[in-house]
């Protein structure tokens, strides 16, 4: 076991599978003490991200065929690959020769019923007569989320068949935004196309992509996920330009910017190649508020399904997909940048405050104090972002008298 977390199933199971006892002693005190606050800093991620990989190695060293039932009701668990090495654990086991789990759910807990395909005889969903599902939820919020999930798949769906396409391509990041978006197309039933385009953004970044990719491959047989590294193109490119353009120093940003665009092209050659249209990634605070994404990069997409919705919007169904929670507790950032730096680095402020702020300007309203610089900071973006939001302007041609001379006179 690493850090903390599981070992009391882990003893549990050992000790009653192998032959040991777990003995009860009277008048015995045991005292069990919490911090509230962890005086250690855990290697390898967060408390949960090495609860979940505790649990699996109980589950994958004990469990025999159960841990599929454990797995059914932690989806993260089950497409957690980075739990260490068991094999030690496996031939303790062995040599000790343990009853199987299957002994031990007979033996200590025998009028449990295990839910295995064998022994179940009908499984779905309960519907009223109205073609409601039963199932029960928690909350009105919790309702609304999934209603709000099954519109946006049924929209995808329909407008891709509309379309006549035949399949849907998504980049993945390991954002927030991405993988609830890709998540969402994968429930379409529609040959998904997940991308994973690593191009020189940080470890981090990356092993978050894979996370995603592992979880959509483990819940959806329709998803094929795509790993296309795309560093000798970009820095071949980047190595042209600066040669052929001597005269045109390209700017740290415009570089940046290009990786996004590179990435844009990736994506449209496998939605050509597959009959697929490209789906965009991009939230409401993005596309329409501060216009934080790159014009015909991320912002080139045929169709865009969470662009309406505010980021908290976006945070809450992540949270009913039940995505990892190490994308749901990520910084968010855009992945351009070398440095790994974060959405709020860039924008000086974090979403849940930007998302007040374009409030107040969609409806007209003057800030607080509290929030006037974030306000006129948003302010700013919007208008210096407003050519990325509004569609490309047209000359147009006053077909009644011919050619119009004034647009020569600069009339």
């Amino acid at each position: 076991m690493e850090g903390w977390g599981g070992e009391n199933l882990e003893l549990s199971f050992r000790a009653w599978m192998c032959g040991g006892s777990i003995e009860i002693i009277p008048c015995s005190l045991v005292g069990h003490i919490f911090r509230k606050k962890n005086p250690t800093k855990f290697v390898g991620g967060t408390v949960n991200d090495l609860f979940r990989k505790n649990l699996k190695r109980v589950a994958e060293v004990w469990m025999d065929d159960h841990k599929n039932l454990f797995y059914k009701k932690n989806r993260r668990a089950k497409t957690e690959s980075n739990y260490g090495d068991i094999s030690e654990r496996v031939e303790l086991r062995h040599r000790l020769k343990c009853n199987s789990f299957q002994w031990y759910m007979d033996t200590l807990v025998p009028n449990m019923f295990a839910p295995f395909e064998r022994n179940v005889k009908a499984s779905g969903a309960l519907l009223s007569s109205s073609g409601k599902c039963l199932a029960f939820s928690s909350d009105t919020k919790t309702k609304e989320r999934e209603t709000l999930i099954n519109n946006i798949v049924a929209w995808i769906k329909n407008y891709a068949t509309h379309a006549g396409m035949k399949s849907l391509v998504v980049g993945i990041s390991g954002g927030i935004d991405s993988s609830v978006v890709s998540t969402l197309c994968c429930k379409t039933g529609l040959p998904t196309y997940a991308v994973s385009l690593p191009l020189h953004n940080s470890n981090q970044h990356k092993e978050l992509s894979q996370v995603h990719g592992r979880f959509l491959q483990a819940f959806f047989s329709n998803v094929h996920h795509i790993t296309l590294p795309l560093e000798v193109p970009y820095n071949a490119f980047q190595n042209s330009l600066s040669t052929l353009l001597p005269n045109i120093p390209i700017t740290e940003h415009a570089f940046a910017n290009l990786k996004s665009r590179l990435r844009m092209v990736s994506l449209y050659s496998i939605a050509q190649s597959k009959q697929g249209l490209v789906v965009g990634t991009g939230n409401r605070i993005e596309d329409f508020g501060v216009g934080f994404y790159t014009k015909y990069g991320d912002g080139g997409v045929d169709i865009s399904p969470i662009a309406d919705l505010y980021k908290s919007e976006v945070y809450s169904i992540a949270k009913t997909l039940e995505l990892d929670l190490s994308i749901q507790e990520a910084e968010p950032s855009d992945g351009l940048w070398n440095d790994a730096r974060t959405d709020k680095s860039q924008l000086q402020y974090d979403y849940d405050i930007l998302e007040q702020v374009m409030k107040l300007h969609e409806n007209g309203e003057y800030p607080t104090d509290e929030l006037k610089d974030a306000y006129n900071k948003y302010s700013k973006y919007h208008n210096e972002n407003k050519h990325k939001m509004q569609p490309i302007p047209v000359y147009k041609v006053n077909r009644d008298r011919g050619i119009d001379e004034d647009a020569f006179n600069g009339a």
